[in-house]
């Protein structure tokens, strides 16, 4: 695999009725709200040797390619689908010894009734397993080249207020993930992507630096729209389509 910007579905895991554990329920909701500093935590299961386990079972059956788990202190793991410990995906999610907080997984296309995270051991031994956000879904694509221009940042909702001392007061009222960035030299087979991308008119999952098996992965991906126009039809430096498309993107995390 490669590390190349990627672009992912939404979470199909849409609603806390579709959650269970075998313990900790009443916190299944931190799973799901994108905020990876809250977590579902185990309860009276923290001794290692002891499997806890998180089990999503969606309305409908479905097909899913990625997963993640973010801020998360499971040293010993397996993911497996439709209710049995055999039914491994391709390539197997099984860790034995993790050390990484945040963990991204790719496999070939699995259809599913329902996936089960089953946590042996912590990292720090005996400890309560904990998880702040756990994602199934599927890849839209990942980018040929990465941009050759990507400006992120946290754009904060607020106030700076200047005082009568000439001191300066922040309200903070929130802050959310922006970005731009640009695509030359884009082909006639990417230039699909994008335009499929913008066309669907909805959020998506949004990774700069994909690394799986967990252990060097940063834990960053977004939920965002992709905003303003879609500026995807000019030609790299207005030559020819062989050469390829300016793609010009700018992404922002939703509300919520």
């Amino acid at each position: 695999m490669g590390d190349n910007f990627r672009y992912f579905s939404n979470n199909f895991i849409l609603a806390t009725a579709e959650l269970g554990a075998s313990s900790g329920t009443a916190q299944l909701s931190a799973l799901i709200d994108r905020n990876s500093a809250t977590t579902w935590s185990s309860a009276s299961e923290g001794t290692d040797g002891t499997v806890s386990t998180v089990t999503w079972t969606p309305v409908s059956a479905g097909t899913i390619d990625r997963l993640w788990i973010k801020n998360h202190n499971a040293e010993i793991y397996k993911v497996y689908y439709n209710g049995g410990t055999a039914n491994t995906f391709t390539p197997d999610i099984t860790e034995t010894g993790n050390t990484g907080t945040n963990s991204y997984h790719e496999f070939t296309a699995q259809g599913i009734t329902s996936v089960t995270l089953a946590i042996t051991n912590t990292i720090t031994p005996n400890e309560e397993k904990y998880v702040g956000e756990f994602f199934c879904g599927t890849q839209q694509f990942e980018v040929e080249n990465n941009p050759e221009s990507y400006n992120p940042l946290i754009r904060k909702k607020g106030y700076d207020l200047e005082m009568a001392d000439g001191g300066a007061k922040s309200i903070w009222l929130g802050e959310k993930y922006h970005a731009d960035m640009y695509f030359p030299y884009v082909s006639t087979t990417e230039i699909v992507n994008f335009k499929d991308l913008y066309d669907n008119h909805d959020s998506f999952y949004f990774m700069p630096t994909p690394t799986e098996s967990g252990t060097d992965w940063d834990g960053d991906s977004w939920l965002v729209n992709w905003v303003g126009n879609k500026d995807i039809s000019k030609l790299t430096q207005g030559i020819s389509k062989t050469v390829g498309y300016d793609v010009n993107m700018v992404i922002w995390e939703i509300s919520g």
